[in-house]
């Protein structure tokens, strides 16, 4: 997941339909993944779960970005399959993550300014 979260950030779209299960490909389309993929400024990935048994592996995460209309926190419960020793993405969920502090006006934004967040991202 890791890896796959990188290759967003870097508009790796090889890399991702490398990594989507060869049967599950055709439902991407990896020019529009990329278009967004460039348009966003990739902030953090928060992982809550990892999980397998024996060819079938999840993992729950958080991917935050940037994009014209403000922060976004994508939460997603990934299915993954082991096909001939390598880990392939088969397709995602919606993920509802466990519930954290709330974030404070003078805390340290969350899109890692520096800045406190009643000076940053609250504003927007």
């Amino acid at each position: 997941m890791r890896s796959r979260y990188t290759a967003y950030t870097q508009t790796n779209m090889d890399y991702l339909e490398q990594t989507t299960q060869p049967a599950m490909r055709s439902r991407y389309d990896f020019e529009d993944l990329k278009k967004w993929a460039q348009d966003s400024e990739w902030l953090g990935l928060k992982i809550y779960e990892e999980s397998h048994e024996g060819d079938s592996g999840r993992v729950c995460f958080t991917a935050r970005y940037r994009q014209k209309s403000g922060i976004i926190n994508h939460s997603e419960d990934s299915q993954f399959i082991l096909e001939e020793g390598r880990w392939y993405f088969v397709h995602g969920k919606e993920y509802t993550p466990p519930a954290e502090k709330s974030q404070g006006r003078n805390d340290p934004c969350l899109c890692g300014s520096g800045k406190k967040f009643k000076k940053c991202c609250m504003n927007q």
